[in-house]
């Protein structure tokens, strides 16, 4: 067995025949909650399926670390450690802080506002399900960049999803310097920096402490339900029924192209490179396509994007589906630990299901993947595309997607040099790209030629 630290008690072990020391372990996993995009998990470079933590005892100490049953929390402690931003003297901002935060504030309206509020860019909003739909949001001020994060929590007979959206630095901007808490706020897991007065900071200090115990005991109490039907791939889920989240999380198409066609060509180049070859060393080059996530139209709540095939048309119509019928599903949104679909096409379209099925059995490739598009920023730009149009197959430029009749569909079509000629070819982006370089995806906006009076909103949005 290889250890991967010294050789002090107790050891962890992992699925991958390598171990790392108690304090080892503690020590990275810190580091990988505080900044995850620049330190690695622990768990995953020893192998560990899942780790939710510490566990703690009936008096709230902790013990030594080991490894959760996988259905304990399902993930919800690793979200809530993850970073969300930063203050502006570098301290980091986890989601767990934001949420106690904003407890506080709701708690004690009197006392001074905790800072993680004011972080630039950053929005909250939780539904709740229980025999109907209450939202609540609280949004500030945008941000440059973002990063976004989906939650489920779940209570027995409620059903939740929380997500959260952060504004960060863009991948070409360097993360401000992150200096390590101390003391107090340190030992309850909260990252505060108190800006306001010497009572601001002992009021928030003791109401961190009281929650960090309380919320102890919840993990150790609170019974897990499963609310999609999900397969757990190493360290990733893999959500095959419509998820809220994705909906919330995706950029319409004008962010979207600005985020990755605003990269300079080269980085673009190696971005691109480097998710191809992470396509091609898992062997899923004729299975999978890397595309541009972006917004088509505003979906009807309750409805999911949902693609009609027409082989004898050779075109697909895409357009707003209650998911009441069978689909599946076949484009794929990396949002905090899961991969959640975004659209779906019909039963009937069999190298879709062959493609899922094939996606599953590949759990390395999943995370691989969700790892590459955590380092280069990218996470809520690039996804995963099951490749499964045949019947649009033939022509050498792959397809485009333009408006259909209505405001809410979309027609995806050959990217004929016929249909090339007729739209305005300077409004064009490549959003699919494959191992195969001749076929991919391509949207364009088109509106010298559209009748519609109110097409130029509708172009840019519906992308």
């Amino acid at each position: 067995m290889e250890v991967l630290a010294g050789a002090a008690e107790p050891i962890i072990e992992g699925t991958a025949g390598r171990a790392m020391t108690t304090a080892a372990f503690q020590a990275a996993k810190k580091a990988h909650r505080r900044d995850p995009v620049n330190n690695p998990d622990p768990a995953d470079l020893i192998g560990l399926r899942k780790n939710m933590g510490y566990d703690s005892d009936a008096s709230g100490k902790r013990s030594a670390w080991r490894p959760r049953p996988a259905s304990a929390d399902d993930g919800r402690e690793d979200v809530l450690d993850r970073v969300i931003g930063h203050l502006p003297d570098g301290s980091p901002v986890t989601l767990r802080s934001f949420e106690a935060a904003e407890r506080f504030a709701h708690e004690k309206p009197d006392a001074p506002r905790p800072p993680e509020l004011d972080l630039e860019g950053s929005r909250f909003s939780r539904s709740v399900e229980d025999g109907e739909i209450r939202t609540r949001t609280a949004q500030s001020k945008a941000g440059s960049g973002s990063a976004t994060f989906c939650n489920p929590g779940f209570r027995p007979k409620v059903q939740q999803n929380a997500g959260y959206k952060a504004g960060l630095p863009s991948a070409t901007i360097s993360l401000p310097s992150i200096r390590q808490p101390s003391g107090t706020l340190a030992s309850a897991g909260l990252l505060f920096v108190c800006c306001i007065s010497v009572v601001a900071r002992l009021s928030w200090q003791q109401h961190c402490r009281l929650r960090a115990g309380r919320d102890r005991h919840l993990r150790s109490s609170l019974h897990v339900m499963p609310k999609l039907n999900t397969v757990t791939l190493g360290r990733c889920h893999l959500y095959t029924e419509p998820a809220d989240c994705a909906k919330a999380v995706l950029l319409d198409f004008q962010n979207a192209t600005h985020r990755f066609f605003g990269l300079p060509e080269e980085q673009r180049e190696t971005i691109l490179q480097d998710l191809l070859g992470i396509v091609a060393r898992h062997e899923l080059h004729d299975t999978v396509g890397i595309d541009m996530k972006h917004k088509h139209f505003d979906l009807s709540p309750g409805c999911v994007l949902f693609e009609v095939q027409e082989p004898g048309a050779k075109q697909s119509t895409m357009k707003p589906t209650k998911p009441d019928i069978p689909m599946t599903p076949f484009s794929f949104l990396y949002v905090d630990g899961c991969w959640v679909p975004h659209e779906f096409v019909q039963e009937e379209c069999t190298s879709a299901a062959d493609g899922l099925e094939r996606l599953r059995s590949k759990p390395e490739f999943l995370i691989e993947l969700s790892l590459a598009l955590a380092k280069w920023g990218l996470q809520d730009v690039l996804g995963i595309h099951i490749l499964h149009r045949e019947h649009l197959a033939g022509e050498t430029h792959g397809t485009v997607e333009t408006p259909g009749s209505m405001d809410d569909e979309l027609l995806v079509r050959p990217y004929t040099e016929d249909l090339y000629h007729k739209l305005c070819r300077e409004e064009s982006y490549q959003v699919m790209w494959t191992w195969d370089k001749s076929s991919g995806g391509v949207c364009i906006v088109h509106c010298a030629n559209c009748p519609r009076p109110t097409c130029n909103n509708h172009c840019i949005k519906h992308k």
